[in-house]
């Protein structure tokens, strides 16, 4: 019987941890929300994550803090490939020129 009670005790220590935290009470909330929806959401798992979310104004600001980063990554990904583009664009345009002696080559 003695294993019996440390996973019993283990579990109400648990069960205490998540209400003192909130997450109990949280997570009946969305729930008694979902039950009482007349229009279901088609996707209870978002929901639930839309919902706790909300609950959180620190997950919140993380979520979009992380979109944002997200963005910026891809927009400096944009900016450096074109960056690149215009370097060799500068490069082939002065090639050109010289070619044709419009322009004395440039030292650097």
């Amino acid at each position: 019987m003695m294993p019996s009670r440390s996973i019993d005790s283990k579990r109400e220590e648990f069960r205490k941890y998540l209400e003192t935290a909130g997450v109990m009470d949280t997570i009946t909330r969305i729930l008694t929300m979902i039950y009482e929806c007349t229009d279901k959401p088609a996707d209870p798992l978002q929901f639930l994550r839309d919902e706790i979310l909300k609950s959180s104004p620190v997950l919140l600001e993380e979520t979009a803090n992380a979109k944002y980063l997200e963005s910026a990554r891809e927009r400096i990904t944009k900016l450096e490939t074109e960056n690149e583009n215009l370097k060799k664009e500068i490069e082939r345009l002065k090639a050109a020129a010289f070619s044709q002696n419009r322009l004395p080559p440039v030292e650097e």
